[in-house]
């Protein structure tokens, strides 16, 4: 009679072994990946990033990695350890996407700009209140606020958007009852 053949988990194909890593959760990739040197290669390998990364961030496949990033797994990095964990609150207010977020150098204030053509101004309290919005498709007939930023003194807030294929900007006076400067 043979002997019974003995197999372990590290006469496992690579790639069955990367189909299993990628159903783990994130802290049990890291555990498994100090076990050894074996599994610690797997654990490094592009597609596990980019698979964790988009089913953990909620990202479609057709997303491509963000131009300024060296690799998925440090845009999963980033996102994980620089991003807030915790929600304190939902600010509601526009009807379309917010593009972009600014906030005053002081603290006090944030500003959002949207694809509704809106860009408010809030106070950065608990809860936030809203302290100023603009309609920049009625005043200015643009497409959409895209970017804005405030003064180093806070006293004025510059605002970008589209109209038709090219770009405008205005500035607030935060200290003049938000009239365009």
């Amino acid at each position: 009679m043979d002997q019974a053949q003995t197999l372990s988990v590290l006469d496992l194909p690579d790639s069955l072994l990367l189909n299993v890593f990628t159903s783990l959760p994130l802290q049990s990739v890291t555990c498994v990946s100090l076990t050894c040197s074996h599994f610690s290669r797997i654990a490094l390998d592009p597609q596990l990033w980019k698979t964790m990364f988009q089913r953990d961030f909620k990202v479609p496949q057709s997303v491509p990695l963000r131009p300024k990033a060296s690799s998925w797994r440090a845009e999963y990095r980033r996102l994980y350890d620089e991003s807030p964990a915790v929600l304190c609150e939902e600010v509601l207010g526009h009807e379309d996407e917010v593009l972009h977020v600014t906030f005053s150098h002081n603290g006090e204030m944030f500003a959002t700009c949207s694809k509704d053509g809106l860009v408010k101004v809030w106070e950065a309290t608990t809860p936030c209140t809203l302290r100023f919005s603009a309609d920049m498709k009625t005043r200015l007939n643009w497409r959409y606020t895209q970017y804005s930023q405030f003064n180093k003194s806070d006293s004025l807030l510059l605002v970008a958007g589209v109209v038709g294929f090219g770009g405008e900007f205005v500035i607030f006076d935060l200290n003049q009852g938000y009239i365009f400067v």
